[in-house]
């Protein structure tokens, strides 16, 4: 590893992996991997969805990190011409003799997080090529449609290559990492630590870690984290790790026996996600058929707006085990529910027109579901009624044609109704697209 650097923070190259345990310890405190922490969404972004689109089958996740960040080209088109013309002088930053009069924080605070000041970085050696940079939102998941766009720009040179998250380390790079963190030889020895893993209802994975001994408690979850993300990489984690725990081994008792070593993590995880991944309907969701439905009940709390689902009252839903995922969207990520390349997305349109209350909600949740059943990009998966909102989930093959049709049926419709669709995806709760607005009135 060169070097591994955050923010602005011009430090001597040996404090690297000490920036990196300062950034795990903001994470304890930011990441939903560890504690169920609220992700702050003031800012809902509104793309108008375009009537013509040249490329239909275009992947959802390029169209939104286009569309959202037509705004960031400059800045971004300016950061990778910068990167260009100071190619040699962050090479030579790393050179045995540190040749380059390169102040590189502040070079990386005043280019990179020209685009985004909440944008972490680090450089590596590369995997493929010589040198390795890694563009990473820090468990700030709302970001990563924007490293999508950044990376999707990035230029081809010879030497360099590019990531979105921090790559998994082999075990002996990680007790190397480990060894030189400050006050981790205050915690326990990597080498006699072992885990359990279990999937939780969220299709996530949560791993107990247990120590034979802690020398200091202060800021071991911070410690854990950042061993759980050497060993799986930042990717694994974001996705797929849900709590993490820490115990004290208990010595006398035989379950201890059963309990891998840490140098094992990696593969057991990946075995845990491969049962995960092949226990998922083999068939997209528009091929089978909801034979009973699961109805939920809820008291939500009276307020004036509601900015996702806070006030649905009674909730329809084609699987009870579906339920919680799709109510927990800080957490939701469709790959972990779907093999067959669909994204989960919900319409959210008003109950109200005037003082009318809206009758339309099954009648109009059949219609798009027959519409995008029959020409194989979608269907309905559940329906709820708020005190002040509709929605209608549904499951799309994740291509951009299916929310044009999703487009096409609504405003055909003839419903005077605000309609927006938004996701579940934790990585785009921050996006929403107008399908259809409503008529000005005479």
């Amino acid at each position: 590893m060169f070097a591994n650097f955050r923010y602005h923070i011009s430090a001597p190259k040996t404090l690297a992996v000490f920036i990196f345990l300062f950034c795990a310890l903001l994470l304890v405190f930011l990441s939903p991997t560890i504690f169920a922490a609220k992700i702050n969404k003031n800012n809902i972004q509104e793309i108008m969805m375009p009537q013509n689109i040249i490329n239909k089958e275009e992947n959802i996740y390029s169209f939104l990190s286009r569309e959202d960040y037509r705004h960031k080209e400059k800045s971004i088109a300016k950061w990778w011409n910068g990167f260009i013309t100071a190619n040699n002088l962050i090479k030579d930053y790393f050179s045995s003799n540190h040749k380059s009069k390169l102040d590189l924080p502040r070079w990386m605070h005043e280019n990179l997080q020209a685009i985004d000041k909440n944008l972490m970085w680090e450089f590596y050696s590369g995997i493929k090529k010589k040198h390795r940079l890694v563009i990473t939102s820090e468990g700030q998941r709302d970001l990563e449609l924007l490293i999508r766009k950044i990376l999707a720009d990035a230029p081809e040179l010879e030497e360099w290559e590019f990531y979105g998250y921090r790559l998994s380390e082999n075990i002996n790079n990680v007790s190397n990492i480990i060894k030189e963190t400050k006050g981790w030889d205050e915690i326990t020895d990597i080498n006699t630590i072992k885990f359990e893993i279990s999937r939780n209802n969220l299709n996530r994975l949560d791993i107990v870690y247990y120590l034979p001994s802690i020398k200091n408690t202060e800021n071991i979850s911070a410690y854990m984290f950042l061993l759980t993300t050497l060993v799986l990489g930042e990717e694994v984690v974001d996705k797929w790790i849900g709590y993490i725990d820490i115990k004290i081994a208990d010595k006398k008792s035989s379950a201890n026996k059963d309990h891998a070593n840490i140098s094992t993590l990696n593969l057991k995880v990946n075995e845990e996600l491969k049962n995960i991944k092949n226990n998922l309907p083999t068939i997209p969701y528009f091929l089978a058929s909801f034979n009973s439905w699961t109805v939920a009940k809820f008291n939500p709390k009276k307020q004036n707006e509601y900015l996702h689902r806070e006030d649905i009252e009674s909730y329809a839903l084609f699987s009870k085990e579906m339920l919680e995922p799709l109510l927990e969207r800080n957490f939701f990520d469709s790959e972990r529910f779907s093999r067959q390349n669909e994204i989960f997305v919900y319409l959210k349109f008003n109950k109200k027109v005037g003082n009318t209350i809206s009758q339309d909600l099954k009648s109009l949740s059949d219609t798009l579901d027959n519409h995008l059943r029959k020409i194989n990009l979608g269907c309905v998966v559940g329906i709820a009624t708020g005190l002040k909102y509709l929605y209608i989930d549904l499951a799309l093959i994740n291509k951009v044609t299916s929310i044009q049709e999703i487009q096409k049926i609504i405003c055909s419709y003839n419903i005077n109704n605000n309609f927006k669709l938004l996701f579940h995806d934790a990585v785009l709760t921050n996006i929403s697209i107008d399908i259809c607005k409503p008529k000005p009135r005479d």
